[in-house]
C-alpha cells in the first residue's frame, strides 16, 4: 500500500473513532454537572420493544420515551436544566444491556426491563414504571396445560426459547428445576426471535404481556398458557450503577408524577386500553 494511502486511511479510522462512541462507553452529562451549566446530554438505549421504545417513520416513541420526555420538561422547570438527547438503538438484548451498563452520566435504557435485585447489582433502576405478567406461551398446535404439573409431559421433546441475562430466563430456569428437569433451553437474540421460532415449530417460551399484545393484534399462531403466568413483576428504567440521576428521576415521580392523569394517558396511548384488560383479566385468573 503506498504511503498516501495508508495515511488517508488512519485518517478515516480516526475520524469514525473521533465521532462514533466506543461500544459501552456512551458518556452523557452527570446531574452535578447539568446543575452548574443548566444544560445535559442524554443518550437513550433502546431495543425496539412493542410499547415500551420502538423507532416509526424515524421517531422513537414508546412508554419509557413519554416518561422520560415528561422527566424533560421537569428538569426544565425545576432546575432550568435543558436537555439534548441522542438516539442508540440495540436489538441484541445483550447488547443492550452491556451498553448501559458500560455508559456513565445521563445514559439511559428504555425497554421493557423487569427490576430484580440481581439488576440492581449492575444498574441503577428509576421507581417500577408497570406493573408486568410473565407468560408462558407456545406454539397454537400445543394443548393448554391445566397445570405446572404437567408441563414436563405437555411439553416433552419440545424446545424452550429465551433471551440471555432476562427474566424470561430466570422464570424458564426456575420451571426446569421445580417441573421439568429435562428441559432444553436455546437462547436467542430478541422476543421477535422467540416469536417466530413458536410460530414456525413446536416451541415455547415465556414472554411480557406487551408482547402477547403483539401476538393478538397480528393473530400469530401462539397461544398462552394461563397456569404459567407470573405476576410478581415490575418494569423500570436503568442507568449506569451509582447514576447521579436516579434520586432525580426518583423525586420526579414522587412529585406526582406517578399519580397524575398524564401518566395513566401515557400508559394508554402506548399500550391501548387492550393492555390493560389483559393484565387485569391475568390478575383476576
Amino acid at each position: 500500500m503506498r504511503k498516501s494511502n495508508l495515511s488517508k486511511l488512519l485518517m478515516a479510522v480516526y475520524l469514525v473513532a473521533a465521532v462514533s462512541p466506543v461500544f459501552g462507553q456512551f458518556s452523557g452529562s452527570t446531574f452535578v454537572e447539568s446543575n452548574r451549566s443548566k444544560s445535559a446530554t442524554f443518550y437513550y438505549v433502546y431495543d425496539n420493544t412493542q410499547g415500551f421504545a420502538k423507532e416509526k417513520d424515524g421517531q422513537v416513541t414508546g412508554l419509557m420515551v413519554g416518561i422520560m420526555q415528561e422527566f424533560e420538561k421537569y428538569l426544565i422547570e425545576k432546575e432550568g436544566i435543558n436537555i439534548t438527547t441522542q438516539f442508540v438503538l440495540k436489538t441484541d438484548f445483550s447488547a443492550f444491556l452491556s451498553e448501559v451498563k458500560g455508559g456513565t452520566g445521563g445514559v439511559f435504557g428504555l425497554s421493557n426491563i423487569s427490576i430484580s435485585e440481581e439488576r440492581r447489582r449492575s444498574y441503577a433502576f428509576s421507581p417500577p414504571c408497570l406493573d408486568n405478567v410473565l407468560l408462558l406461551v407456545s406454539n397454537d398446535a400445543v394443548p393448554t396445560l391445566n397445570s405446572l404439573n404437567d408441563i414436563s409431559s405437555g411439553f416433552d421433546g419440545m424446545t424452550a426459547y429465551t433471551l440471555a441475562e432476562s427474566s424470561y430466563f430466570k422464570r424458564l430456569s426456575s420451571l426446569k428445576n421445580q417441573y421439568y428437569p429435562g428441559m432444553k433451553i436455546e437462547i436467542v437474540s430478541s422476543e421477535s426471535d422467540v416469536m417466530e421460532k413458536l410460530k414456525s415449530e413446536k416451541a415455547f417460551g415465556v414472554l411480557d404481556f406487551n408482547y402477547y399484545l403483539e401476538v393478538l393484534q397480528n393473530r400469530y399462531n401462539i397461544k398462552r398458557h394461563p397456569a404459567g403466568d407470573l405476576q410478581n413483576d415490575q418494569f423500570g428504567i436503568i442507568m449506569p450503577k451509582n447514576s447521579d440521576w436516579e434520586p432525580v428521576l426518583k423525586e420526579f415521580f414522587e412529585s406526582g408524577f406517578a399519580e397524575s392523569s398524564r401518566y395513566s394517558q401515557i400508559i394508554s396511548d402506548n399500550l391501548g386500553s387492550t393492555a390493560l384488560r389483559l393484565l387485569n383479566s391475568v390478575r383476576a385468573d
